[in-house]
């Protein structure tokens, strides 16, 4: 198919230009273009290249398709000055990038015409597009890869949020390893995790501690039933995705050997599933076989587009 490249500089309300690359079709049939939103502290390509080969088979369906990097990554101006990369991914998950996402939108709007938009994005660009969604209603559909309802940071204990699938992934793995004499070495040495250790034996026999609390309308957004005492679920996240699936369509695909299905399973859907369950034909949860976060390998890659494409032609074609 016969496509048009243009490399793009659009300019944020803070006067930083972002740099990327705009896809049209010969031939546009669509009133609506897909943004990719950079993963994390990754440019506009993606790991392995995985945005460039959506965008491919993506322009086949005749979508416009824009792909920049947001402000200190890639190309693009500006600077990171946080000293550690948890620290970023927190900045991230709390919208450190929903300004650099309406100023695509607003670019795209100004200069190609087109006011309504699919945003994709993995990891660190799945929560950017939802949290952007909720700020701009010209948002109607979210395609996110592995989006993380949690924060990370420096600040929070990993091992305190720990998912009870990661520990028993852990244990299985520890206990592979008894008969093995260099893992006994390493545990002599001092050089294992023994709170890691520790915690995966014993999280068999312990229950999670659950405070009651009073169900809360949709209107607040509230869950719709016990919550644990302490979690690091993103405080933003339930809201945003309600708020959003009560008009527009998101696919949320996660790889199966991915903590953050996990968490996403433990720490949202097992809280929150029956209050976003009204709008279940606005949703849909997909999952890739064996595939890790950043979908490394071809077959993952190939089942992730697939999913993709089905939906997309489903809903936008």
């Amino acid at each position: 198919m016969n496509e048009r490249f243009q490399a793009v500089t659009i300019k944020t309300k803070n006067n930083r230009s972002l740099i990327g690359i705009l896809q049209q079709p010969q031939d546009l049939h669509h009133n609506i273009a897909i943004i990719f939103l950079s993963p994390g502290i990754k440019n506009r390509v993606g790991p392995h290249r995985l945005y460039i080969k959506m965008a491919e088979r993506f322009i086949e369906m005749e979508f416009p398709i824009l792909r920049v990097d947001p402000e200190g990554l890639g190309d693009s101006e500006g600077d990171i000055d946080e000293g550690l990369t948890a620290d970023v991914y927190t900045s991230i998950q709390l919208g450190r990038y929903i300004d650099d996402t309406i100023a695509m939108m607003d670019w795209m709007q100004a200069h190609v015409g087109i006011s309504r938009f699919i945003l994709a994005g993995l990891c660190g660009g799945a929560i950017t597009a939802l949290l952007a969604a909720e700020k701009d209603d010209r948002v109607h559909g979210i395609l996110a890869l592995g989006i993380p309802c949690m924060l990370d940071s420096t600040a929070i204990d990993p091992l305190k949020y720990i998912t009870a699938k990661q520990l028993s992934s852990i244990r299985e793995r520890y206990l592979i390893k008894v008969l093995n004499l260099d893992a006994w070495k390493r545990f002599l040495s001092f050089k294992s995790d023994y709170r890691l250790l520790l915690k995966s034996l014993i999280q068999p026999f312990h229950s999670k501690t659950i405070a009651p609390l009073p169900a809360e309308t949709e209107k607040t957004g509230g869950p719709r039933q016990n919550v644990l005492q302490d979690t690091n679920l993103n405080p933003h996240f339930h809201r945003a995705l309600l708020a959003f699936i009560k008009k527009n369509k998101i696919l949320l695909i996660f790889s199966e050997a991915d903590r953050l299905y996990w968490e996403m399973e433990e720490k949202y859907l097992d809280v929150y599933g029956s209050a976003i369950k009204p709008y279940s034909s606005n949703y849909q949860i997909e999952l890739v076989k064996d595939a890790n976060h950043v979908f490394s390998f071809k077959e993952w890659q190939q089942q992730m587009i697939i999913i993709s494409l089905a939906w997309l032609k489903n809903n936008y074609s």
